[in-house]
């Protein structure tokens, strides 16, 4: 099953799809703009062919995922539980990830993705704030994985 996701404020969009059995997800297409307008994402989003598909956004963008939906996007706002954001990783971990190799954007987010830091250098159980627009991206198309009515970790 292919799912899109991105978020509406960096215009941040993947494309992945799961293969459960093996555990693998494969991401082969993304898009990693700034500034767009939402006739601008769904006109882009159409030309690259998935105008289509069922697509997550960030849930913090209600109005814009409305209008998408006016525009004839399936569309849906992303579903952020109780340490969603840790789960979601732990979840990812246990699969391999393949990555086409034009996703330059995810391969960088991907690559610099770390653990925060403590004062003292001590590793905390949360990913810095940074190099992680697709990694949202990914965690939140494959939410329907992670969550049954409520994050299942």
């Amino acid at each position: 099953m292919i799912r899109i996701y991105w978020l509406l404020k960096h215009i941040n969009f993947l494309l992945s799809s799961i293969d459960t059995e093996h555990r693998k997800i494969y991401v082969w297409d993304e898009m990693y703009e700034n500034g767009l307008s939402n006739r601008k994402i769904f006109e882009h989003i159409q030309s690259m062919g998935y105008g289509k598909e069922k697509i997550i956004a960030d849930c913090a963008e209600p109005k814009s995922i409305d209008q998408l939906r006016g525009y004839g996007l399936r569309v849906n706002g992303a579903e952020k539980g109780k340490d969603s954001i840790n789960n979601g990783i732990q979840f990812i971990q246990d699969y391999e990830i393949i990555i086409h190799p034009r996703c330059v954007n995810f391969l960088t987010e991907i690559s610099n993705y770390t653990w925060d830091k403590d004062k003292l250098g001590n590793k905390l159980n949360r990913p810095i704030d940074d190099f992680n627009h697709l990694m949202d991206a990914m965690r939140y198309a494959l939410e329907s994985y992670i969550v049954v009515g409520r994050w299942l970790f």
